[in-house]
């Protein structure tokens, strides 16, 4: 078969592939999936090669039917307002955070902040 041809007429360089991360990337994980599979099969080959134990079907006698508890108030005792009433307190409630940038808090344990001797 004759060499293959560019086409000015010269033969096309032939091109070596590299090694790259890449293809240690795909080296690393093809011995991950053997790993794997590996543990797996060694896993699986702990548990006893038999059936598991049949099921108990449910018996032909259903027990009575019960009826339901009253349902418990609501915790509090107080009813919950109708809705469009008030609008709900912000999560928490308390005072709003200060805006960022103050003066910085001080230390725990020493009220007021460091002592100077």
């Amino acid at each position: 078969m004759p060499p293959i041809r560019s086409r000015y007429g010269t033969a096309a360089p032939k091109v070596q592939a590299k090694n790259d991360a890449y293809t240690a990337i795909l080296a690393v994980s093809l011995v991950g999936m053997v790993t794997g599979c590996v543990l797996l099969f060694l896993d699986y080959s702990q548990y006893p090669d038999m059936k598991p134990p049949p099921v108990p079907s449910p018996s032909a006698k259903a027990p009575a039917p019960q009826q339901a508890p009253a349902p418990a108030p609501p915790a509090g005792g107080a009813p919950m307002p109708p809705a469009g009433g008030a609008p709900m307190p912000p999560a928490g409630g308390g005072a709003p955070m200060p805006p960022a940038g103050g003066a910085p808090a001080a230390p725990a344990g020493m009220p007021g902040g460091a002592e100077k001797k």
